[in-house]
């Protein structure tokens, strides 16, 4: 088994190589799971004899939702069995669970799916051996939100189906219940890094365990991802167990992780590629951290079976050293489940279109990492990854701490800012008054967000440059998602423009008339330090908790009709799609050609700030001359085309 693992392991110059020559190779993994996966079931669905000898297990959440993952051992009072993994019998309800991972001192099932709701019995037993029984709620979990994302769609852009109405206030996300474990995982004398070989693989590691067996997953809709914190080293380990990946990709493909750490103090942007040279791309705060060793541990792909799939799949690894504090994931992308043709395979990024050929997983996924342990958590979104009709979502969200009369934030890569509590209160949707002096705001690409703490109480303004005409007050509001206290908080933020008072969601219950929580909201109409002319401007105050908070958000976009008319980014059903060429360009001149005359265009870095100024189209082509501001690297050219935005892509190089 051992030496099949360290097969596995070897990294191939070429995919294509690398499954035309290793098909005996990946028959013997296969079958080697399907062997262990046997041997589990053939204890599993007989019954447990129930002989004298029990164990008690140890507390375990109350409430578990179907589909979801659940770690078993035994209680502080008790022994774990000491037994090979085909003696363990695990059932729930008589039936048979799936056994993702054996561990010394305890093992991870999944709950089934189609779990009903109600009170349900665990029996864990060994052969000839000890018993014990737990009995917990299980909720039936169905994924209901986002059902539009198409996997085997390889564009961003149309991937995630239409754009949703939320103008009802009416979405209530689920937040699945958290789960913690010790570094390094449940049970093993190993220390916490020892107890990882970052090659891709769920690998045997020196104690005889496989390398994530006491640290059960995050189950997604197309990936199972493991996460761990080692403090001796700082080092945070991650697995993502891509599912759908069954196809041949070029080199240039990657699985993208775009993340913070620390309390949003550090921005990351990792590329676990399939080019086995370059295994691994690492950004922080922007700045390539590839090769620094003291940050980056090491990244590495795989094609093979898992406990969770036999199949031979995607599995994607890293490691870098993060600070402690809140992290979040909010979308995390692989490639797509793709039948390659007979003469290609997928290609990523086509066209310069960032992110062509990786579908989403839909799900937000959080921790907190401490010296204590990993607590885990993931949501469905309010925001959804369609995005919402008639709002543009800021791209870049928020990310910081809440402490005492203090709050540090940061949007994207652009420079954290400390603001402390003035006292001045007056939720009027307006910069006046003196309630915002001395307060530095974020800057994302559409907006600069104000946000001050004191003591409990956290105060939010945007300043929403991008909704210039006057938005229709029956319909338009602007959408915030938001977690507080390390993430244990989930909230949805609806601000009407007509003056209303605040929708607001939390644990997705109504709390908008609890007046101890939600204390004020409004939308206002006028100017900013950043921009003159009058625009959209909300603000709210809500009571939270303390720690590691994220903010995303969407607002009115350049229609300002919200729900009343349509709105899509650049979907290719716009008619008349404008283009750019050349693309990518080293050239002083480039040409948008496929404009209409009135089309608002305007040109953004990747860090979300305005790298040419706009202007009005008065003809179906147009040049334009990089300033000599415009670095090499990617940049978005915006339309705004009477309810739409199309965004087209552009590469500069040197």
């Amino acid at each position: 088994m051992k030496n099949q693992w360290t097969k596995l392991k070897t990294p191939s110059t070429n995919m294509k190589t690398l499954s035309t020559n290793t098909n005996t190779q990946w028959t013997n993994m296969k079958a080697l799971w399907t062997i262990i996966t046997f041997l589990a079931a053939t204890s599993l669905w007989a019954q447990c004899s129930m002989p004298t000898d029990t164990f008690d297990l140890a507390g375990h959440p109350s409430t578990i939702e179907a589909g979801q993952t659940l770690y078993i051992t035994a209680a502080s009072t008790s022994t774990w069995p000491t037994a090979t993994a085909a003696r363990f019998r695990v059932t729930l309800d008589d039936e048979a669970v799936h056994v993702l991972a054996y561990a010394d001192e305890g093992l991870t099932v999944q709950i089934p799916p189609t779990a009903t709701s109600g009170m349900h019995t665990l029996n864990v037993c060994v052969v000839d051996g000890p018993w014990a029984t737990t009995t917990f709620q299980i909720d039936a979990y169905s994924d209901t939100l986002d059902a539009e994302i198409d996997r085997t769609d390889p564009d961003p852009r149309t991937q995630n189906g239409s754009r949703q109405d939320l103008s009802t206030a009416s979405r209530r996300p689920h937040d699945f219940t958290s789960r913690t474990h010790p570094n390094g995982g449940h049970g093993g004398t190993l220390p916490c890094s020892s107890r990882h070989i970052i090659d891709g693989t769920c690998t045997q590691i020196p104690n005889h365990q496989r390398e994530w067996s006491g640290i059960a997953p995050m189950i997604g809709r197309f990936s199972h991802m493991y996460l761990d914190y080692c403090p001796e080293t700082q080092t945070m380990y991650l697995m993502n167990d891509w599912l759908i990946g069954k196809g041949e990709y070029q080199s240039n493909c990657y699985n993208l992780f775009g993340f913070t750490t620390g309390n949003g103090t550090e921005v990351w942007e990792i590329k676990v590629t399939h080019d086995t040279a370059h295994p691994v791309i690492v950004e922080l705060n922007g700045k390539d951290v590839t090769s620094d060793t003291t940050i980056v541990h090491g990244g590495a792909f795989s094609i093979g079976p898992s406990p969770s799939d036999t199949t031979p799949h995607t599995m994607y690894e890293f490691g870098v050293r993060v600070t402690e504090g809140l992290f979040v994931i909010p979308k995390g992308s692989d490639p797509v489940e793709y039948v390659p043709s007979t003469t290609t395979t997928l290609e990523c990024d086509k066209d310069g279109v960032e992110g062509y050929g990786l579908v989403t997983e839909p799900l937000v996924r959080l921790a907190t990492f401490t010296s204590e342990g990993v607590t885990t958590r993931q949501s469905e979104r309010y925001i959804p990854t369609s995005g919402v009709v008639g709002l543009e979502t800021e791209p870049y969200p928020i990310s910081g701490q809440l402490q005492a009369d203090t709050i540090i934030y940061r949007s994207g890569n652009n420079p954290t800012v400390s603001n402390t509590c003035n006292a001045i209160i007056n939720i009027d949707g307006q910069l006046g008054n003196d309630e915002w002096e001395g307060v530095t705001p974020a800057s994302g690409r559409y907006s600069d967000l104000y946000a001050k703490y004191c003591s409990g109480t956290l105060h939010i303004l945007n300043d929403w440059i991008h909704a210039t005409s006057m938005p229709h007050a029956g319909t338009c509001y602007n959408l915030f998602e938001l977690y507080t206290g390390n993430g244990a908080e989930h909230w949805g933020i609806w601000v009407w423009q007509d003056q209303r008072r605040p929708t607001v969601y939390r644990y997705g219950v109504d709390v908008s008339d609890d007046t101890t929580i939600v204390h004020a909201g409004s939308a206002g109409w006028g100017t900013s330090p950043r921009m003159p002319e009058p625009h959209a401007i909300y603000e709210f105050s809500i009571t939270t908790m303390e720690g590691g908070f994220v903010m995303m958000y969407a607002d009115p976009g350049p229609s300002s009709y919200c729900s009343l008319l349509p709105s899509s980014v650049a979907h290719d059903h716009v008619m008349n799609r404008p283009h750019v060429y050349p693309n990518p360009s080293s050239s002083s001149a480039i040409t948008i050609e496929g404009l209409q005359d009135g089309d608002h265009v305007a040109v953004y870095d990747v860090s979300g700030r305005q790298a040419y100024i706009s202007f009005t189209a008065q003809t179906h082509s147009v040049v334009i001359q990089p300033t000599p501001q415009m670095s090499a690297g990617r940049y978005s050219i915006y339309i705004v085309r009477d309810h739409n935005v199309i965004e087209v892509p552009l590469i500069l190089t040197n």
